[in-house]
Protein backbone atom coordinates (compact mmCIF):
# COMPACT_ATOMS: atom_id res chain seq x y z
CA UNK A 1 0.00 0.00 0.00
CA UNK A 2 1.49 3.32 -0.70
CA UNK A 3 1.59 6.41 1.23
CA UNK A 4 -0.64 8.31 -0.42
CA UNK A 5 -3.44 5.14 0.18
CA UNK A 6 -2.42 4.90 3.67
CA UNK A 7 -3.19 8.51 4.41
CA UNK A 8 -6.56 8.20 2.34
CA UNK A 9 -7.85 5.40 5.04
CA UNK A 10 -9.71 6.06 7.71
CA UNK A 11 -9.14 4.40 11.08
CA UNK A 12 -12.56 2.90 12.62
CA UNK A 13 -13.33 5.87 14.58
CA UNK A 14 -13.60 8.27 12.29
CA UNK A 15 -14.95 5.70 9.82
CA UNK A 16 -18.00 5.54 12.54
CA UNK A 17 -18.28 9.18 13.13
CA UNK A 18 -18.17 9.57 9.21
CA UNK A 19 -21.03 6.93 8.78
CA UNK A 20 -23.28 8.94 12.06
CA UNK A 21 -22.69 12.20 10.28
CA UNK A 22 -24.25 10.80 6.78
CA UNK A 23 -26.86 9.01 8.49
CA UNK A 24 -28.01 12.01 10.16
CA UNK A 25 -27.59 14.14 6.63
CA UNK A 26 -29.73 11.41 5.33
CA UNK A 27 -32.62 11.51 7.50
CA UNK A 28 -32.77 15.27 7.70
CA UNK A 29 -33.69 15.46 3.93
CA UNK A 30 -36.20 13.61 4.63
CA UNK A 31 -40.25 15.10 4.64
CA UNK A 32 -42.34 13.44 7.17
CA UNK A 33 -44.10 10.84 4.15
CA UNK A 34 -40.11 9.56 2.89
CA UNK A 35 -39.46 9.12 6.59
CA UNK A 36 -42.45 7.42 7.55
CA UNK A 37 -42.12 5.47 4.29
CA UNK A 38 -38.34 4.39 5.80
CA UNK A 39 -39.65 3.20 9.29
CA UNK A 40 -42.24 0.97 7.16
CA UNK A 41 -39.49 -0.86 5.56
CA UNK A 42 -36.98 -0.24 8.16
CA UNK A 43 -38.61 -0.81 11.55
CA UNK A 44 -35.36 -1.36 13.57
CA UNK A 45 -34.59 2.09 12.79
CA UNK A 46 -37.38 3.51 15.33
CA UNK A 47 -36.64 5.36 18.52
CA UNK A 48 -33.00 5.96 17.38
CA UNK A 49 -31.33 9.73 17.55
CA UNK A 50 -29.67 11.96 18.86
CA UNK A 51 -30.58 14.35 21.42
CA UNK A 52 -28.78 18.34 20.54
CA UNK A 53 -27.25 19.61 23.76
CA UNK A 54 -28.82 23.05 23.79
CA UNK A 55 -32.60 23.43 25.15
CA UNK A 56 -35.03 24.13 22.47
CA UNK A 57 -33.09 22.57 19.20
CA UNK A 58 -34.43 19.04 19.57
CA UNK A 59 -33.13 16.06 18.26
CA UNK A 60 -31.99 14.21 14.77
CA UNK A 61 -32.62 10.53 13.92
CA UNK A 62 -30.50 8.18 13.06
CA UNK A 63 -30.42 4.44 11.96
CA UNK A 64 -29.87 1.19 14.07
CA UNK A 65 -27.03 0.87 12.65
CA UNK A 66 -25.33 4.35 13.56
CA UNK A 67 -26.08 3.80 17.09
CA UNK A 68 -24.43 0.33 17.08
CA UNK A 69 -21.85 2.55 15.63
CA UNK A 70 -21.80 4.96 18.88
CA UNK A 71 -21.51 1.35 21.07
CA UNK A 72 -18.89 0.65 19.26
CA UNK A 73 -17.06 3.81 19.61
CA UNK A 74 -17.87 3.53 23.79
CA UNK A 75 -16.40 0.39 23.55
CA UNK A 76 -13.30 1.09 22.01
CA UNK A 77 -12.79 4.35 24.31
CA UNK A 78 -12.74 1.95 27.16
CA UNK A 79 -10.66 -0.61 25.73
CA UNK A 80 -8.14 1.82 24.69
CA UNK A 81 -8.12 3.79 28.42
CA UNK A 82 -8.36 0.60 30.07
CA UNK A 83 -4.91 1.30 31.87
CA UNK A 84 -6.20 4.84 32.79
CA UNK A 85 -9.09 4.10 34.23
CA UNK A 86 -11.22 1.39 36.23
CA UNK A 87 -13.69 -0.62 34.08
CA UNK A 88 -15.71 -0.27 36.97
CA UNK A 89 -15.68 3.02 37.38
CA UNK A 90 -16.59 4.10 33.91
CA UNK A 91 -20.65 3.77 33.75
CA UNK A 92 -20.89 2.40 29.65
CA UNK A 93 -24.40 3.65 29.20
CA UNK A 94 -23.26 7.31 30.03
CA UNK A 95 -20.45 7.43 28.32
CA UNK A 96 -22.10 6.57 25.20
CA UNK A 97 -24.86 9.38 25.98
CA UNK A 98 -22.09 11.93 26.93
CA UNK A 99 -20.16 11.01 23.35
CA UNK A 100 -23.72 11.21 21.56
CA UNK A 101 -23.92 14.85 22.90
CA UNK A 102 -20.37 15.22 22.20
CA UNK A 103 -20.65 14.38 18.61
CA UNK A 104 -23.60 16.68 18.21
CA UNK A 105 -21.76 19.53 19.66
CA UNK A 106 -18.60 19.11 17.28
CA UNK A 107 -19.83 17.80 14.11
CA UNK A 108 -23.21 19.34 13.52
CA UNK A 109 -23.67 22.48 15.73
CA UNK A 110 -20.12 23.57 16.05
CA UNK A 111 -19.71 22.02 12.33
CA UNK A 112 -15.83 20.93 12.80
CA UNK A 113 -14.58 18.95 9.67
CA UNK A 114 -14.45 14.68 10.33
CA UNK A 115 -11.15 14.31 10.76
CA UNK A 116 -9.13 11.79 13.30
CA UNK A 117 -7.62 14.89 15.21
CA UNK A 118 -11.18 15.86 15.83
CA UNK A 119 -12.46 12.39 16.33
CA UNK A 120 -9.80 12.21 19.41
CA UNK A 121 -10.84 15.38 20.69
CA UNK A 122 -14.48 14.19 20.99
CA UNK A 123 -14.02 11.11 22.46
CA UNK A 124 -11.60 12.60 24.91
CA UNK A 125 -14.00 15.45 25.82
CA UNK A 126 -16.77 12.50 26.09
CA UNK A 127 -14.83 10.84 28.46
CA UNK A 128 -13.72 14.02 30.53
CA UNK A 129 -17.40 14.95 31.02
CA UNK A 130 -18.43 11.31 31.98
CA UNK A 131 -15.56 11.41 34.46
CA UNK A 132 -16.78 14.45 35.99
CA UNK A 133 -20.39 13.27 36.17
CA UNK A 134 -19.25 10.21 37.55
CA UNK A 135 -20.33 9.55 41.81
CA UNK A 136 -18.56 7.46 43.49
CA UNK A 137 -20.79 5.33 45.68
CA UNK A 138 -19.38 2.91 47.69
CA UNK A 139 -21.44 -0.13 49.70
CA UNK A 140 -19.30 -2.48 51.65
CA UNK A 141 -21.62 -5.84 51.70
CA UNK A 142 -19.98 -9.00 53.40
CA UNK A 143 -19.88 -11.88 51.26
CA UNK A 144 -17.90 -15.17 50.62
CA UNK A 145 -16.29 -16.18 47.40
CA UNK A 146 -14.67 -19.36 46.54
CA UNK A 147 -12.22 -19.50 44.05
CA UNK A 148 -9.04 -21.58 43.57
CA UNK A 149 -7.61 -18.15 42.26
CA UNK A 150 -6.77 -15.70 45.11
CA UNK A 151 -7.40 -11.98 43.58
CA UNK A 152 -7.43 -9.29 45.45
CA UNK A 153 -10.07 -7.25 43.27
CA UNK A 154 -12.49 -7.94 40.45
CA UNK A 155 -15.87 -6.85 39.00
CA UNK A 156 -18.88 -8.27 37.98
CA UNK A 157 -20.61 -6.04 35.33
CA UNK A 158 -20.39 -2.30 37.68
CA UNK A 159 -20.09 -4.26 40.93
CA UNK A 160 -16.43 -4.59 42.19
CA UNK A 161 -15.02 -6.67 44.52
CA UNK A 162 -12.27 -6.38 47.03
CA UNK A 163 -10.66 -8.36 49.34
CA UNK A 164 -9.66 -7.30 52.68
Amino acid sequence: MTKEKQKQKKKPDEEDVQFIFDDVLNFSIMDFEDYKAHLENHPEDKFHHINLPEPGFGLFHISCESSERFHALTRRLLKSKSNEIHRCDIDESELNQSIRDTFAQFFILDRKPIEQRFVDRMLNRALRITRINHATITHYLPCVIVSKNDPKEFCLGVVRFIQT
